[in-house]
């Protein structure tokens, strides 16, 4: 077991002892006169003394009694008391805290104390539950928290929720355990209680761990373990490390173990002689671990210093698990002798156990009728609350929700009339591009086309009449050549600004004319090949007017230098991607040897441009090929 009883309620004592530490500042205090400033000095020198010197701390509380008494003042006399039940705890002296609480109880009452009430009830309910008696342990706890929900102290309502809680917990409740713990842990968080909500955490781990429900545990005491490593609470710290490696040990993960409980072991060792008990429990888990994963060497220094944990452990889980412990290693060890021993020893702490199991099996049942009541009360609020904050959650989420899909309709319909006015003025550019360019393709043809058209004429009339002039011939044949060359450039013009010639189709078709216009005089065969299969595909005009330069740049090459008499062009768009191989039958080239001119230098520019590949191999008599591949919008 990681914590039994005893241990979960002494991990909760510092917090709900820290109640006491100002009852002199409620309304207590101003019922004080002069002639007993003697007696609240000593109460307060007697709590300052506690931490360094317990002995002297209780004595100063013994003076404080003696005088109260004498004095006649029962108020003071109440306040030493309930300071005294603070030591008393620590040495489990819980009869005497019963009796001093039934002394002081009274006395709130009769003054209307309650907050001093409370904090009265709420130790000697702990005292209760501590002796194992439940049903007073209850009845005290109910009737504080009822006396807390007037008062509305969320810090005081999330500490007698917890012990609550504890007292179903020892029942085996673990339904109505954990309720209460989780209703704890509620108050803490609204109180920002850090050290509460850790304890909460370990608690609600501890329920789950009894259940064999290792995950919940885990994740309970990674977020305690997490306040704890934030707050530097190094005894949280270590205990914490050992209930998480006890976990691991169940679930044989034992690596994992190791290294917790050894984190534990090495704090517990540095206060060995302040918290005796504290180490014996850390020791016997590391201990048990290492035999359970068979280094029973390792264990045994922790044999021979938990003999003196024996005479120290009171609590009958301790006790086992030392017993488990010890017989465990002299088993493994052949000492049949010794483990024989532990095992009796193991087996009369099991007959107390079982003892004890009857008498909580009997208060259960004495408990489940009479109290069932009031925990299905405090259930159907703790519910209500529950279902009031989800409820708020819901409503809170629907509101986002809706301000969410407003702020996307918003959105939505901001962005379509977005797309559509966009679409809208992008296809009016379209249209009044497309006008402009016709209307400069119609001026060039009608302007500069005719004008050229007359010169051509004009010089074909003047040749005729320059008779046998050769050098005035020479001149005029100059002017008619520079003037087709300007009148095929002009058409080259029109046609990339043509919109009616921006189809794919268009394309290659003026590719086509093109390429037999180049080598018709020339002798050379031109043979096509396309596989179009989207011809109505749109070019830009930069697409279009690269891809011409580029056609021209390689039949040009081919006509000039490859000497062949046939070139092969290949067409296609497949895949969106556009193709173009341009092949010949000529002499072809070395690349190692040949130096490569401007022409190969504006294809490549030329590719780049059209966002493409551009790829030239050749053969020394097998001819050269070259291939253009960019994609199509």
């Amino acid at each position: 077991m990681i914590l039994n009883l005893d241990k979960i309620i002494a991990k909760f004592v510092l917090l709900l002892f820290g109640l006491f530490v100002v009852p002199f500042a409620s309304q207590s205090q101003q019922t004080l006169s002069n002639d007993s400033l003697e007696i609240v000095g000593l109460i307060q020198q007697a709590e300052d003394t506690a931490e360094a010197n317990l002995n002297a701390a209780y004595k100063l509380l013994t003076r404080a009694k003696e005088q109260a008494g004498l004095q006649g003042r029962p108020l003071l006399l109440a306040q030493a008391l309930y300071s005294e039940s603070y030591f008393l705890f620590f040495q489990g002296k819980y009869d005497q805290i019963i009796t001093a609480m039934d002394q002081i109880i009274p006395v709130y009452e009769q003054l209307h104390l309650q907050e001093d009430l409370i904090k009265a009830l709420n130790r000697k309910s702990l005292s209760f539950l501590y002796l194992n008696q439940y049903k007073p342990a209850l009845d005290g706890f109910f009737r504080a928290k009822g006396l807390a929900e007037l008062t509305k102290d969320n810090k005081v309502l999330g500490a007698l929720n917890s012990n609550i809680g504890l007292v179903y917990e020892s029942l085996k409740d673990w339904e109505s355990a954990l309720m209460f713990a989780q209703i704890s842990l509620k108050y803490k968080l609204a109180e920002l209680d850090t050290i509460g909500i850790l304890k909460s955490y370990a608690n609600i781990a501890n329920i789950y761990y009894y259940q064999n429900k290792y995950s919940d545990a885990l994740q309970n005491f990674r977020l305690a373990i997490k306040l704890a490593d934030n707050s530097n609470n190094e005894f949280q710290q270590a205990s914490l490390y050992n209930d998480i490696g006890n976990i691991y040990s169940s679930l044989r993960n034992f690596d994992s173990a190791l290294y917790f409980q050894k984190k534990a072991l090495n704090f517990h060792e540095k206060h060995k002689d302040e918290r005796f008990v504290e180490w014996c429990n850390s020791a016997i888990s590391y201990g048990a671990t290492l035999i359970k994963c068979g280094k029973v060497a390792a264990s045994r220094p922790l044999i021979a210093a938990c003999q003196s944990c024996e005479l120290e452990l009171g609590e009958l889980d301790l006790l086992k698990n030392l017993y488990n412990f010890r017989s465990d290693y002299f088993y493994a060890t052949g000492n049949m002798s010794a483990a024989a021993q532990a095992y009796r020893k193991l087996n009369a702490i099991n007959d107390s156990i079982l003892t004890n199991s009857e008498d909580i099996n009997n208060q259960r049942l004495a408990i489940k009728y009479e109290f069932e009541k009031k925990a299905k009360e405090d259930s159907l609020q703790y519910q209500l609350r529950i279902s009031q904050q989800q409820a708020k959650t819901i409503a809170y989420r629907n509101k986002m929700y809706l301000t969410a899909m407003g702020l996307l309709l918003s959105l939505g319909v901001t962005f379509l009339a977005y797309f559509y006015i966009n679409r809208a003025q992008k296809e009016k550019r379209r249209k009044e591009l497309e006008a402009i360019r016709t209307n400069i393709a119609s001026d060039l043809h009608d302007d500069v086309g005719s004008t050229l058209s007359s010169i051509q004429i004009i010089s074909g009339l003047a040749t005729k009449q320059c008779g046998d002039n050769e050098q005035l011939k020479q001149t005029i044949g100059n002017i008619t050549e520079l003037s087709n060359k300007v009148a095929q450039g002009i058409r080259e013009i029109m046609w990339t600004i043509n919109p009616t010639q921006d189809t794919l189709e268009a394309v290659v078709a003026q590719l086509r004319k093109i390429g037999t216009d180049l080598l018709e005089m020339h002798q050379i065969a031109l043979k096509t090949t396309e596989q179009i299969s989207n011809p109505n595909t749109t070019l830009s005009a930069t697409q279009r007017k690269e891809l011409l330069l580029f056609f021209k740049e390689a039949i040009n090459n081919a006509r000039k230098y490859s000497y062949c008499s046939t070139i092969h062009v290949a067409i296609s768009d497949a895949q969106g991607t556009f193709r173009l191989t341009i092949r010949d039958n000529g002499i072809g080239f070395n690349k190692k040897k040949v130096v490569l001119g401007n022409g190969i230098k504006n294809m490549h520019h030329r590719a780049s441009n059209l966002k493409g590949a551009f790829e030239i191999s050749s053969k020394v008599k097998s001819g050269t090929q070259i291939l253009l591949t960019f994609p199509l919008p």
